[in-house]
C-alpha cells in the first residue's frame, strides 16, 4: 500500500507535527488572555484556589494571565463543578464558552511531569490531589 506524504503540496508530517501538544515544565506560564466579564468570573467561583484569584483581580486590563497548567486545569475543574448546579441557561452559556478555551489550552499543552493520557487527567480533575505523577 501506498502512503500519501503529500497533500497539496503540504507534508502530511508537518501537518502531523503542528498537531502534537506543546510539553511544559510544572512552573512554565501559559499566557491566557481574559476580559474583564472573564476575570471576574474567576474570582467569583468558591472552590477556586485563592493564589489564582489574586492573579486575575491584580491583572491590569487586557494583560495576560500566567498560568501553569496545573493552574489551568484547576480552573477548568471548578468551572465544570460550578456549572453543575446552573439552572440559568445564559449564564451556563458563558461559562461554558469559558470552559471550552480552558478545555483547549489542555489539549494544546502537555505537562512533563503529568499523566500523559486523558484517563489521569479525568482522575486529576476528579480528585484534585489524590495522584501524584511521576515520570
Amino acid at each position: 500500500m501506498v502512503e500519501a506524504r503529500e497533500v497539496g503540496g503540504t507534508s502530511v508530517d508537518a501537518i502531523l507535527e503542528t498537531l502534537k501538544p506543546t510539553t511544559v515544565s510544572p512552573y512554565d506560564g501559559i499566557g491566557v488572555n481574559l476580559t474583564a466579564g472573564e476575570k471576574k468570573m474567576l474570582v467569583g467561583l468558591a472552590d477556586l484556589d485563592e493564589l489564582i484569584k489574586d492573579q486575575s483581580r491584580l491583572a491590569q486590563p487586557k494583560q495576560r494571565l500566567e498560568l501553569t497548567l496545573r493552574q489551568v486545569n484547576e480552573i477548568e475543574c471548578a468551572i465544570s463543578r460550578a456549572m453543575a448546579g446552573m439552572s440559568d441557561e445564559k449564564a451556563r452559556r458563558q461559562w461554558q464558552s469559558l470552559d471550552s478555551r480552558f478545555l483547549g489550552i489542555q489539549t494544546r499543552y502537555v505537562c512533563s511531569d503529568g499523566p500523559k493520557n486523558s484517563l489521569g487527567q479525568a482522575l486529576t480533575c476528579a480528585s484534585p490531589g489524590l495522584f501524584q505523577w511521576s515520570s
